[in-house]
């Protein structure tokens, strides 16, 4: 056994806790291969990036794999740095300075970004001055993100190889959330603008690949931490999406043939851990992070090692995504 970062404890108070050892080797989901090959997506995410050796050495060999899997993109869904939600916006840029330094020594600007909770700067000051550096400071929040990847917009889309690729804002402030009673400054959820906005974008004849940062839907996080102790499972809705069923909803009208059809797949990171679930025609993949237990010596996260994925997408709908360690 050995110590890690518990997640409540990382946003809290970045206490430590216990975790298991146990490493899985690396997992791939069927799909079809009867058809050409659309696109190869390169998806990693939850880098946690703190400037120390050990993370630059480290995601400099995981992008080093990925430029040799010879994918049309890479996807990054988000904690780029390992945390600006507390830090002075000093320390934010210097991780900020380290993640990018890292990123274009190897990829250079050849990776679509999506933003992640830790990536937004100020949200867990206390509100007063989060008032005062929204008044004053037009960086704050989301934005000092965005001017560090280079993004117009928070969410967008493209598409490529026939299939639309939507890029996901997953968070919004928790107030009046019961979150916030937890001491997490944000939740899982579309605003009301982008929803509307991805209603549209589902409106397209060919499949639709969405990447998040926190998954749409996810059975994993019962287990990160005593989740049952009440007598019931209790899941704080920042680390999945408290929309889940307004999207649900929506994925449904384009849903057919149970229990797998091939339009709608969903891929997210945050919560360091791997898992695949198919869902009334959608697939959910969430895979595990490029830091693992966010640089602990042990080098995973609940079972989870370090690592990322190769997601494949077919002609004719159909996914497959490999998670490698590297």
């Amino acid at each position: 056994m050995s110590t890690r970062l518990d997640r409540r404890g990382f946003i809290k108070t970045t206490g430590l806790a216990l975790a298991a050892t146990a490493l899985p080797a690396p997992t791939r989901m069927p799909g079809s291969h009867s058809v050409a090959r659309s696109l190869r997506i390169a998806h990693f995410t939850d880098v946690h990036m703190d400037g120390s050796e050990t993370a630059q050495s480290s995601f400099r060999r995981c992008l080093e794999k990925i430029s040799k899997s010879r994918a049309d993109l890479t996807v990054d869904t988000g904690d780029a740095i390992m945390d600006s939600l507390y830090a002075p916006k000093e320390a934010a840029l210097a991780q900020w300075a380290s993640y990018k330094q890292v990123l274009s020594e190897v990829l250079g600007d050849s990776v679509v970004h999506v933003l992640g909770n830790h990536d937004i700067w100020g949200w867990g000051f206390p509100e007063g001055i989060q008032n005062k550096l929204s008044e004053t400071d037009p960086q704050f929040g989301k934005q000092l993100a965005l001017d560090e990847l280079g993004l117009e917009s928070r969410y967008s889309s493209l598409d490529k190889g026939g299939w639309r690729l939507i890029l996901l804002d997953s968070m919004s402030p928790a107030s009046p959330n019961p979150t916030e009673s937890l001491g997490i400054p944000y939740i899982g959820r579309l605003d009301d603008e982008q929803f509307n906005w991805l209603e549209q974008q589902m409106d397209f004849d060919g499949p639709v690949c969405i990447f998040s940062h926190i998954p749409i839907l996810s059975g994993c996080e019962l287990f990160d931490g005593d989740n049952e102790v009440s007598g019931n499972w209790v899941v704080p809705g920042a680390w999945v999406h408290i929309d889940a069923r307004r999207l649900r909803n929506l994925f449904m009208q384009r849903a057919g043939e149970y229990p797998y059809n091939p339009r709608v797949t969903c891929v997210s990171g945050h919560t360091h851990q791997l898992e695949v679930l198919d869902h009334l025609g959608v697939r959910y993949i969430t895979n595990g992070s490029v830091c693992g237990d966010w640089w602990s010596e042990d080098g995973h996260y609940l079972n989870t090692p370090r690592g990322y994925a190769i997601v494949d997408l077919f002609n004719d709908g159909t996914v497959e995504s490999e998670y490698r360690t590297y």
